[in-house]
């Protein structure tokens, strides 16, 4: 199996952003207790991506990292300014709130974003194009720090994308997952 996930949350910080290569020997993906989860296979930061593949290790259980079976639809949406309004309502599994379901409004399709991938002191400022861009529903966003990389998913388990940032008020960024689908040539299983 290969887990798709966004290239800033598993990047070494010698990778270089733009130019992913296994030959610089840091393409493990290894946990904060020095475990290795997986192997990068590909990755990409472009002006539409900020995504890799990880092969996952045999050692690693990963039934046990989908909390309560998440079921999802192998048929991503393609969504453009036509249709979206029919897909609206959005989900996450939120890894930084205990894996707890959070429900938010799909409000724009195929926005340019901009976000600081550095600090406050050393800011790290890139561009992404063709963004979706999900509002939270509640007096809390719909995705925080530490939630890049998990899928948006209607109700229904159709995937909408992955998330890659936001604003750390009200909206967040995701990358479509059809384009995912389109650039890497993948499936969902």
């Amino acid at each position: 199996f290969v887990f798709i996930t966004c290239y800033h949350s598993v990047k070494h910080p010698s990778q270089s952003w733009n130019s992913f290569s296994t030959a610089d020997g840091f393409d493990k993906v290894i946990t904060t207790d020095s475990t290795i989860v997986g192997t990068i296979l590909e990755a990409e930061k472009s002006d539409t991506m900020d995504i890799a593949l990880i092969q996952i290790s045999e050692k690693i259980q990963f039934e046990s990292l989908f909390p309560n079976h998440l079921k999802i639809s192998v048929q991503p949406l393609y969504l453009d300014a036509e249709n979206f309004a029919n897909y609206q309502e959005v989900c996450i599994i939120s890894r930084t709130r205990g894996y707890k379901k959070i429900y938010g409004r799909l409000a724009e399709v195929d926005k340019p974003i901009t976000l600081n991938y550095g600090t406050t002191d050393e800011p790290d400022y890139k561009d992404l194009d063709g963004m979706l861009l999900v509002h939270g529903i509640s007096t809390e966003p719909f995705s925080k720090k530490g939630d890049s990389g998990s899928l948006v998913f209607t109700p229904a388990g159709t995937p909408i994308g992955i998330v890659v940032g936001g604003d750390a008020e009200r909206c967040s960024f995701v990358i479509p997952f059809s384009s995912i689908a389109d650039r890497f040539a993948v499936e969902l299983v």
